[in-house]
């Protein structure tokens, strides 16, 4: 992150922790505050159904500037293999964002996520890469 100057909040990589150790929230949006630091702004508990926190994370992203998103995605594996879970970190970029805001969080993403230990897919996304079918199947592929 030293390319762009923008610095992990202090509370970022802990509030992580909790969420994938204490499962203490069903996701997180983090936000580049100021250009300058990433700080979390916002989380949210587990309500036991994945597909509508996963509407409440869709919801809580913004039509017009650039997030990243942590979620975790419980789902069960084809095949009948059993219940699985996985965190994915996204890099939300909207159409309607500003170009400086693209810019500064294309740049800072891999280092943010490299500082999340555990994240188990990536995802870029806008309005229409975030459809819930589509993530789950790609998680079902994915995943052994």
């Amino acid at each position: 992150m030293a390319m762009t100057g923008v610095k992990l909040g202090d509370k970022v990589v802990s509030t992580f922790n909790e969420m994938k150790l204490r499962q203490s929230s069903r996701f997180l949006v983090l936000q580049i505050k100021d250009f300058a630091e990433v700080v979390v702004e916002k989380s949210a508990a587990r309500t036991g159904d994945c597909r509508a926190d996963w509407a409440a994370f869709v919801a809580a992203l913004p039509h017009d500037d650039c997030r990243y998103g942590v979620f975790e995605f419980d789902f069960v594996k084809e095949e009948g293999e059993g219940n699985r879970s996985r965190i994915i970190f996204v890099l939300w970029s909207p159409e309607g964002s500003k170009v400086k805001a693209r810019m500064v969080y294309a740049a800072t993403w891999k280092s943010v996520r490299a500082s999340l230990l555990g994240v188990g897919h990536e995802l870029q996304a806008n309005a229409a890469g975030v459809d819930y079918d589509t993530i789950l199947g790609d998680l079902q592929k994915s995943v052994k």
